[in-house]
């Protein structure tokens, strides 16, 4: 976070961080964003 004030507008700075070994991709390798949202949205509930 101390790196991103650094070197970031306000604005931009992410709000948390979150350090994964692998990111869910697809067969061709582009990340799959769908599934990341649904787990950050599972995350929110109680």
């Amino acid at each position: 976070m101390a790196f991103c004030r650094q070197r970031l507008s306000r604005f931009e700075i992410p709000g948390e961080i979150e350090f994964r070994k692998s990111l869910p991709k697809n067969m061709i390798g582009k990340t799959l964003r769908r599934v990341l949202r649904e787990e950050e949205a599972k995350k929110a509930r109680p």
